[in-house]
């Protein structure tokens, strides 16, 4: 009877460790599956981090056309005034960004080479006006003056001390930017009609006679660009005139001594005045020839 307890406790026991060693060994089994389970997840989740990187990296290269480096190195080079280099990537990836910026210089390139032959025709018009014996003005369409050629400037200066007795302040080498309305009312004493396609005039400025013709410069569409005026001194003109009258006045009422003064012209009045002075000389040979025969 006493080994009876004894027995069933052993028994109690025996059953408790196989219990145990059950328990025991299917936490192991589900520890196992658990890590196995996390780190597929982990390897799993890498991989597709990894996936999502490379399509990202694909996606932006495509968008940008070339990695940001070379991005920042086409900026640079447009920055710079380097625009004849086309951008070598831009082919590989229309579209993007870089071709964009490809697309951008070549642009750039052609508004410059545009300027560029504007500027050098522009300069060559401007060379051939400062060698024409005309003296020109040119006036923008708010009337501000924006170009004198060198004729101009030699008549003014010449004139400067006349001009001057009407408008003290008036100097040559400042009327680039002035108003034309101003020049031409101060120098002439008249009203420019601004509207007239041709306006033209003749006035005398102490020992000078300038005559004047302002038109209007339109484009095609008929709208006013601006306006020219030309210029030119008729002080010699004039003198030779007068003196040409007193002559052939004195030669109808029978003077044929008289002559015209040679100094100082040139051109079509010089050989005008040698003509007229050679045909009195003649005239005047022939009368004391008849004079000496009578």
């Amino acid at each position: 009877i006493d080994r009876e307890p004894a027995r069933l406790l052993k028994q109690v026991s025996e059953l408790i460790a196989g219990h145990g060693a059950a328990a025991m060994n299917q936490a192991t089994v589900t520890a196992t599956k658990s890590f196995n389970l996390s780190l597929g997840l982990m390897v799993l989740f890498a991989l597709s981090g990894a996936g999502i990187s490379i399509l990202l990296i694909r996606s932006t290269t495509r968008v940008l056309g070339g990695d940001p480096s070379e991005l920042k190195q086409a900026l640079k080079s447009i920055g710079s005034g380097e625009l004849d280099t086309p951008i070598e990537r831009a082919a590989y990836y229309p579209g993007s960004v870089i071709a964009g910026l490809d697309c951008l210089r070549n642009q750039l390139a052609n508004s410059r080479d545009a300027n560029q032959r504007a500027e050098r025709q522009a300069r060559r018009i401007l060379n051939g006006l400062n060698h024409v014996e005309a003296c020109l003005m040119v006036a923008e369409s708010k009337g501000e003056i924006i170009y004198i050629n060198d004729s101009l400037h030699q008549l003014f200066s010449q004139a400067q001390n006349s001009i001057a007795r009407n408008w003290p302040k008036f100097s040559p080498d400042q009327l680039e930017r002035a108003s034309v309305r101003e020049v031409l009312n101060k120098i002439t004493g008249e009203d420019w009609d601004e509207s007239a396609e041709v306006w033209q005039t003749e006035c005398t400025v102490g020992d000078h006679t300038l005559m004047l013709r302002a038109s209007a410069l339109r484009d095609c569409n008929g709208d006013i660009l601006g306006s020219v005026v030309e210029w030119r001194d008729r002080s010699q003109e004039v003198l030779t005139e007068l003196e040409i009258e007193k002559v052939v006045q004195a030669a109808s009422q029978g003077d044929l001594k008289k002559r015209i003064p040679m100094q100082g012209k040139e051109g079509f009045f010089q050989s005008l005045s040698g003509y007229i002075n050679n045909l009195l000389e003649v005239n005047q040979q022939v009368l004391a020839d008849a004079q000496l025969v009578i």
